[in-house]
C-alpha cells in the first residue's frame, strides 16, 4: 500500500503559513541562544 503525499492547494498554503510563522517564531530566539552563547538541550 502506497501511501499518496500529493497535497491539495489548501493544505499547500496551510503549510507554508505554517513554515513562515515557525521561522519568524524561531530566529528571534535562536538570535538570543547565540548571543548567550548558549544552546538549548
Amino acid at each position: 500500500m502506497a501511501l499518496d503525499f500529493s497535497f491539495t492547494e489548501e493544505q499547500r498554503m496551510l503549510e507554508d503559513q505554517v513554515y513562515r510563522w515557525a521561522t519568524t517564531w524561531l530566529e528571534p530566539q535562536m538570535e538570543h541562544m547565540y548571543e548567550v552563547d548558549e544552546m538549548p538541550p
